[in-house]
């Protein structure tokens, strides 16, 4: 399956895409796909984001995804970084 299928149906008629996106953590393979509907501008966007980074969209959305979550301090800290940190 791609990770990246473009739907038809209401989605499309109201001129929004709609992507399927897996993200996946770097400790294991689990992922978790779901349906993000986003206007075809700033699919656009991201596109060409993605392309002038050589990544593929869904590598940039989950890239875009990653960096908001640790600015705004929300990112899950890796359990070894945990022990070594009460360790210490």
């Amino acid at each position: 399956r791609s990770a990246l299928r473009r739907r038809t149906g209401p989605a499309r008629a109201q001129h929004r895409l709609a992507l399927s996106i897996s993200i996946a953590t770097k400790k294991s393979n689990n992922e978790k796909g779901f349906l993000l509907r986003i206007d075809a501008e700033t699919m656009a966007a991201v596109e060409q984001w993605a392309a002038d980074e050589f990544r593929s969209v869904n590598g940039q959305l989950q890239w875009i995804i990653a960096e908001a979550l640790k600015r705004h301090k929300r990112a899950r800290k890796a359990k070894s970084n945990q022990s070594d940190a009460a360790g210490s």
